[in-house]
């Protein structure tokens, strides 16, 4: 919408212009001395004003067309029926123009200008001649017998006006589609002989009366010359200064036009405005499209030498079902080696070094998808092969098929995938020999470590051995605490390589958060009253009593970290900080592990979570340790949503400050203080033999390893389970089926995965294929990622790595005899039904 005081100041405009164009209607009408006039400009000017600034100045041509006809006197009912009729004609016009023609201003089609012609000129204008002569006839101004002359004179002014007028303000207030070339020479010989041609036709220097003069149409070569050389805006000047050269002419006695009968006098000179108008219309719109056509055909030899000739990139037309090469662009013969006339007389196979067969394939997938690349080896004129990926486009040309393609050298990228590829598989081969050193080493270890451990519990656990010196319990003490030791190295290296392939998963469940802190501070309780160190543990906040996290993980790493504390604080206190920050979403808890121990040098402080790192070479040698706890802990506290800071002075102390995410802590339980199960023990509590219920059932256990037949063997004969030992797989599947054909099957079976002969994979499998339910607990020393799930694919129902923990393969074995006890009671019910 145009800003208001811009749309008051159009219609004013039109207003003016259109009165004063019907003012020199009426002035051309007075000089030719009859009430008739040749032309009515103001038709020209109204339609012209509808067609550039829309509908919307149809008050300006009201006011305009009423003041004219109201300045002659003629009534106020005459005045206001003859400007609804001059308003209508150009609105109607303009209408159908637009809606129904789709007519363009600038009438550079010729389809354009016949538009003008029939339905501006020859049908609007009836509406108006109709109007007013109707007017002119109410008013008492026309007889009946006059009305069909005067109408028709009505109408042909009307016409004329738009003949002349429109096109002169259209093409001159339009842009055209292209500029003319400048041809200022020509615009002065032109301007020099529009007064020369109008002087000789219409003055009086060879003026003869006949009404057949000889010079009437001397007016068409300059026409046909501006129309041609200038285009439209010269087709519509010459034309509308030709006709008003002939209307003044004719008006004042001068010109071919001049005759004593009036009728006959202004229908020729109406004859002559609409022919010669239409002809130059007509030749300068033709001239226009020849124009515009030449431009498109400069244009598309601009866009070819753009886009193929002198473009850099490679590219090729050949046809689709010869696959000869019809067009190479330069920078295709360059990439080749061979000249335009060579390529042309080549075809794809010769540069392509796949199969024709191939070829063809891949040229119907091109027509399928049309969008997709293609990679393949070319041969160049030297010989060399380049890898090139070629973008295909089909196109019809003169009934042929054709393929367009550009082409792009892509061997250097694809020798550095393959360089990538390769190293990649390098380092997947390294990472899998490191995997499988580490599995094989944990395997190699974890078994006798078993025999180790276990053994050692035997005899810490034996009545006689209890009644040894005590330098004797502390030996057994040593040697189950140095296995321990070894297994807590064995753990944080599978840890790291797991965190380094990416393969540790961190799981999150409700964690009783004082159960937790009490279990832990059990641990680490008995190491700090060996050094003679004060424990604390100091709620700075108020704490949930859940939060939802990885327990596991949690506790390893507060393990760890107290441990470390413990093992470099010779005296003072270590301090447990706990701390939660409850957030929107989620909140999180900071534990500060506070010790008064050795401290740390900034220097030692950047290189403290490097894995294998440890202060300084002496802190190995005095302290121990691999340096993988703190690597392994921060990288688990980052997986958890947190991290792990340090603030370190020397011989003063470190603060580890560790931060986990809580997940959700709505609805949970806010405690302000300790509660009395997770307090501090004032002293040692004495270590008692856990009661355990005896084992009442008949247990299968195959393993290859003679100690640890004996280890496991002697604690389930111990609560009263009847073994059974297979020393591999095979032995295994044999023991359980003859035990189903006697009709006393184990209730359970014991599944060492790594046996020779047949391993536990397989006999698990063979059995569960043989349709034996019984459970089957996987027992082995691997413990890598996916290890437990093998397992369980398998057919196992459970999982336990070595060394065996005592109580935990108990409790598995209770857990699987319960389960199978029900599934069995549910066999007995449903059989019953």
């Amino acid at each position: 919408m145009r800003p208001r005081g811009r749309y008051v100041i159009e219609l004013l405009g039109v207003a003016i212009a259109y009165f004063l164009a019907g003012r020199l209607g009426l002035y051309i009408s007075s000089i030719h001395h009859s009430n008739v006039s040749p032309v009515w400009p103001a038709a020209g000017v109204g339609l012209a004003a509808v067609l550039l600034l829309g509908i919307r100045v149809w008050p300006a041509l009201s006011a305009g067309a009423f003041l004219v006809n109201l300045s002659t006197h003629a009534g106020l009912f005459f005045s206001l029926a003859t400007a609804v009729g001059n308003v209508l004609e150009p609105v109607v016009a303009a209408y159908l123009l637009k809606r129904v023609c789709d007519f363009r201003n600038s009438l550079e089609r010729p389809v354009d200008v016949l538009s003008l012609i029939s339905v501006a000129a020859v049908l609007s204008t009836m509406i108006s001649a109709t109007i007013g002569v109707t007017a002119l006839y109410l008013n008492g101004q026309v007889f009946p017998e006059n009305i069909p002359e005067t109408w028709w004179a009505w109408w042909l002014g009307d016409a004329a006006g738009i003949f002349v007028i429109t096109p002169l303000l259209l093409t001159w207030c339009t842009p055209p589609s292209f500029e003319w070339p400048k041809r200022t020479e020509e615009l002065i010989a032109i301007a020099a002989t529009i007064p020369t041609v109008m002087m000789i036709t219409f003055g009086p220097w060879l003026f003869v009366s006949e009404v057949e003069h000889p010079l009437a149409y001397l007016t068409f070569p300059t026409l046909l010359w501006a129309g041609m050389r200038f285009g439209l805006r010269g087709a519509s000047t010459t034309s509308f200064l030709f006709a008003m050269g002939a209307v003044f002419s004719t008006s004042i006695g001068l010109g071919p036009y001049h005759l004593e009968a009036i009728p006959k006098s202004i229908s020729l000179l109406w004859l002559f405005l609409i022919v010669e108008s239409t002809t130059g219309l007509l030749i300068a719109a033709m001239t226009t499209q020849r124009y515009l056509a030449e431009q498109s055909v400069r244009d598309s030899e601009l866009l070819y030498r753009v886009t193929f000739q002198d473009n850099r990139a490679i590219k090729l037309l050949f046809d689709a079902e010869t696959k000869q090469i019809v067009e190479a662009n330069p920078a295709a013969c360059d990439f080749y080696g061979y000249s335009r006339e060579q390529l042309q007389r080549m075809r794809i196979p010769d540069i392509n070094m796949l199969s024709e067969e191939a070829i063809e394939k891949e040229m119907k997938r091109a027509r399928r998808s049309p969008k997709e690349s293609f990679l393949f080896p070319h041969r160049l004129a030297t010989g060399e092969v380049r890898y090139v990926e070629v973008f295909p486009s089909s196109l019809e040309f003169k009934g042929r098929q054709l393929f367009f393609s550009i082409i792009i050298d892509v061997t250097d990228r694809e020798l550095a995938i393959e360089e990538l590829r390769q190293a990649k598989e390098t380092a997947e081969a390294a990472t899998r020999s490191k995997s499988e050193f580490l599995a094989n080493m944990s395997h190699e270890i974890r078994t006798p470590m078993t025999a180790i451990l276990g053994f050692a519990d035997v005899l810490l656990e034996d009545d006689a051995i209890r009644a040894a010196p005590d330098e004797r319990l502390r030996d057994l003490a040593a040697i189950k605490r140095n296995g321990q030791y070894l297994m807590h190295i064995i753990n944080d290296l599978l840890d790291l390589s797991k965190i380094e392939a990416g393969r540790m998963d961190v799981e999150r469940i409700d964690i009783d958060l004082p159960e937790l802190i009490s279990e832990i501070i059990q641990l680490i309780r008995v190491r700090t009253l060996d050094k003679g160190l004060t424990l604390r543990v100091v709620p700075n906040t108020r704490i949930p009593e859940t939060i939802w996290s990885d327990p596991l993980r949690l506790r390893q790493i507060l393990i760890n970290l107290l441990g470390n504390a413990v093992k470099f604080t010779s005296e003072g206190q270590i301090t447990l900080g706990i701390s939660c920050f409850p957030g929107t979403l989620s909140g999180t808890i900071r534990f500060d592990v506070d010790d008064t121990g050795i401290g740390m040098t900034d220097e030692q402080l950047s290189r403290i979570f490097r894995p294998f790192s440890q202060a300084d070479s002496s802190t190995t040698r005095k302290y121990g340790g691999t340096g993988l706890g703190l690597a392994v802990s921060k990288r688990l506290a980052e997986m958890l949503g947190g991290d792990i800071t340090v603030e370190s002075q020397i011989d003063v102390g470190s603060t580890f400050s560790l931060t986990v995410d809580t997940g959700k802590l709505d609805d949970v339980e806010w405690l302000s203080s300790l509660s009395p199960k997770t307090e501090l023990p004032s002293s040692p509590s004495v270590e008692e033999a856990p009661t355990v219920a005896t084992l009442d059932c008949n247990v299968l256990l195959a393993e290859d390893g003679p100690d640890n037949q004996r280890l496991i063997s002697f604690h389930l004969h111990k609560l009263g389970a009847r073994v059974t030992i297979a020393p591999n797989g095979a032995e295994a599947v044999g023991c359980v089926l003859s035990a189903v054909e006697k009709d006393d099957p184990y209730d359970i079976i014991l599944m060492d995965m790594q046996m020779p002969m047949m391993d536990g994979y397989s006999a698990t499998e063979c059995l569960r294929a043989r349709g034996i339910v019984t459970p089957i607990i996987a027992l082995t020393a691997h413990a890598m990622e996916g290890d437990r799930r093998k397992c369980l694919d398998a057919g196992c129902d459970d999982y336990a790595t070595k060394p065996i923990q005592r109580e935990r393969l108990l409790q598995s074995i209770r857990h699987q005899l319960q389960q199978a006890g029900t599934r069995q009671l549910d066999l007995v019910r449903a059989e019953r039904r």
